[in-house]
């Protein structure tokens, strides 16, 4: 089993600590390890220790600048904030790319969701009629086996007629075989 490494004392400390400048290979190492003491505390005051003062972070659509932003963003991650991404409308350069980008977020505590949740969230009562039926025309053509059933239920809730180009007829039930053994 691996030695467990010493903390860099200023950040359990909650001390400031400017990283290290420079372009060495130790200054790089020890500006890590800052970085990863700050994050293993998960206390966002800590981690932001860890970061120089004009840092810039970006998250989606938020852009934080400077050690207080970055603080106040994690605040909002650790005050029980519940952050949604939606997974199916975000890439990355490859697959393999977007797919680990995800399990860091998911590690982070990001709760993954799919446009079609967020669509459906957003209508949220049925009884809406205002947006009802713009969603239900996205759903229909964009959600492929969801908006087919979505349309069959239609029809069935409301005995209304297919709703297809061309009438399609009923073909009859064929019962599975008995084999006896």
């Amino acid at each position: 089993m691996a030695a467990l490494r010493q903390a860099a004392p200023g950040v359990l400390s909650g001390q400031a600590i400017a990283p290290p400048r420079g372009g060495t290979r130790e200054s790089a190492i020890e500006k890590v390890r800052l970085a990863e003491d700050g994050w293993n505390t998960r206390d966002a005051a800590k981690v932001s220790l860890a970061y120089s003062l004009d840092t810039r972070w970006r998250n989606r659509a938020e852009f934080a600048s400077g050690r207080d932003e970055a603080r106040a963003f994690l605040e909002r991650k650790e005050g029980n904030y519940e952050i949604y991404m939606v997974a199916d409308a975000s890439g990355g350069t490859t697959k393999e790319a977007h797919d680990y980008a995800m399990q860091r977020m998911v590690q982070a505590g990001v709760v993954p969701v799919t446009w079609q949740q967020v669509l459906l969230e957003w209508q949220r009562d049925w009884k809406n009629r205002d947006t009802y039926d713009a969603v239900m025309k996205v759903a229909k053509e964009h959600s492929g086996a969801y908006g087919m059933g979505v349309d069959y239920a239609y029809t069935m809730v409301h005995k209304a007629e297919q709703r297809t180009a061309t009438k399609h007829e009923s073909l009859a039930p064929v019962h599975a075989q008995v084999i006896e053994r």
